[in-house]
């Protein structure tokens, strides 16, 4: 008995999950032997499997700087959704079908299907019209979603992009219009989740105190230099149309610009854009198709690569002087001579910015231009608009009981900048008739400022127990009225299609009164 007591006391120790294998190492919790395959390492000893799993159970997890759950793969969504974009357009591709059996019909976004269909709202973010639609979508989904997936966590993520996309297609379905052809416009593409993400991005930077102001300038430059680069561009082209007597395609010009705005950057370059000087200086030496531009372009590298050193030693005098010299042969200086054949807003704006290129640049210069320029649009556009009152016919002026009946005729454009002459109606020291007929045929269109003149001129008109009659309203403005609900507040009755439909209705309702 005494020996059989020792024999199995000096048995070797053995793991409680693995019995075959002989574990002499303890855990330093429960003192349970445990072998390599079980141990987990600890700050003091080792701990075997079961009293990691419960330590780890009762350990809050590691989190983000804004809350969301801390992972080791950091940009896992990121790549699944670039994934997804990226399998979809190949499907799209290759698969093209045929009718309602189009990928692009079948989650495609368009207003007319989203209420029937509203998987529409979030299948359009993950298809794109091509290639160049893609890739930019996707590089830009790839550097704010490997900036924003860390901060947020991977479900935070999703969350906001998802949302940002069904934004995207809910604001599209809001700015549409039962009848028109935005209502069945398909659109497709990741840029709402995109913008979604960029604005989150600047939240991000606000709520860390962190400098936006780059963020801001960057959308502002990038604005700027798209834009002034694509006017600069086309009035190159123009220049050189009024030139050569040739048209010019403002579209392929474009493309090619952005095609070539879009490949530089990959090799270390800027920005381009057509110059008007280089384009002169070619016309103006017999060029007379782009080959002179590639010419240009070869003859520009071999300089750079060859004779570069020796560029070096020109002063900068002799290359002001040669500057000066292209830009007074380029300049038309008779067309200042034809200044006084046009009327002072014109002189003003090409003053102005000629005056703004040659003291500062060209950017600030088409800057001022254009407010100047939209300045005196309003201006001529509000001298323009008219709201006069005409004659009524007799038969219709007085009808009977002693009503009073009043026409009134808009022309022109009903905006922040005229809603005065449609206010002038009730603002005159006679009485208003009873009955205000108000003819609209010669109103093209109308903003929300213009809207609210309206909807302020009907309900003085209620105030003191009159009616307010509008006839043969245009499309964009009675689109307008339509949407904003003034219709129903004017009611039924009150809209005719023709001025000589509401005389009609007017005579009518008195003689059946």
């Amino acid at each position: 008995m005494t020996s059989m007591n020792s024999s199995i006391e000096q048995a070797p120790p053995v793991c409680p999950r693995h019995p075959d294998t002989v574990a002499y190492v303890r855990c330093q919790r429960c003192e349970r032997p445990t072998c390599p395959t079980c141990q987990v390492p600890s700050t003091v000893g080792v701990h075997c499997v079961d009293c990691a799993r419960r330590s780890q159970a009762g350990r809050r997890q590691a989190r983000t700087l804004l809350g969301g759950a801390a992972v080791s793969s950091t940009t896992i969504v990121t790549k699944v959704l670039i994934g997804l974009c990226v399998v979809v357009y190949v499907l799209q591709v290759l698969v093209p079908g045929q009718g309602d059996k189009n990928l692009d019909v079948m989650l495609g976004f368009f207003p007319a299907a989203a209420a029937s269909e509203p998987w529409r709202f979030l299948t359009t973010a993950f298809l794109h019209a091509n290639y160049m639609h893609l890739g930019f979508n996707m590089w830009a989904l790839w550097v704010l979603g490997t900036a924003l997936e860390p901060v947020l966590g991977r479900w935070r993520f999703t969350c906001v992009y998802l949302l940002s996309a069904l934004g995207g297609s809910t604001a599209i379905y809001w700015l549409s219009w039962p009848g028109t052809d935005s209502w069945i416009t398909m659109t497709v593409g990741a840029s709402g989740a995109v913008f979604g993400l960029f604005s989150t991005m600047f939240v991000v930077q606000r709520r860390f105190g962190r400098d936006t102001s780059g963020i801001v300038m960057l959308l502002i430059v990038n604005a700027a230099i798209s834009f002034l680069g694509a006017i600069e561009s086309l009035l190159c082209a123009r220049v050189a149309d009024g030139m050569t007597h040739d048209r010019h395609d403002p579209n392929q010009e474009l493309m090619a610009q952005g095609i070539a705005n879009f490949t530089t950057p990959l090799f270390g370059g800027i920005a381009v854009t057509g110059t008007i000087a280089r384009t002169v200086t070619n016309i103006r030496s017999g060029a007379h198709s782009p080959i002179a531009g590639l010419v240009h372009a070869l003859t520009l590298l071999v300089f750079m690569l060859l004779l570069a050193p020796l560029a070096v030693n020109i002063p900068m005098s002799v290359l002001a002087g040669i500057l000066l010299f292209v830009g007074f042969n380029m300049g038309d200086w008779r067309a200042f001579a034809r200044l006084r054949r046009f009327t002072l807003n014109y002189r003003t704006v090409l003053l102005t910015t000629f005056c703004l290129t040659v003291v500062f640049d060209l950017t600030v210069a088409v800057q001022f231009g254009l407010l100047l320029a939209s300045f005196f649009f309003i201006y001529r556009v509000a001298r323009v608009t008219r709201v006069d009152r005409i004659e009524t016919p007799a038969e219709v002026a007085t009808l009977p009981g002693g009503r009073r009946v009043g026409t009134w005729q808009a022309f022109g454009s009903i905006f922040f900048g005229s809603i005065s002459k449609l206010e002038a109606i009730t603002a005159t020291p006679q009485p208003l008739p009873d009955i205000v007929v108000l003819d609209l045929h010669r109103v093209i269109n109308m903003d929300t400022t213009g809207l609210d003149a309206l909807q302020s001129l009907h309900r003085h008109i209620l105030e003191h127990g009159d009616r307010l009659v509008l006839c043969a309203a245009n499309r964009q403005p009675l689109s307008l009225m339509k949407r904003a609900g003034f219709l129903e507040e004017l009611g039924e009755g009150n809209l005719f299609e023709s001025l000589d439909e509401a005389y009609a209705a007017l005579r009518g309702a008195s003689r059946s009164a």
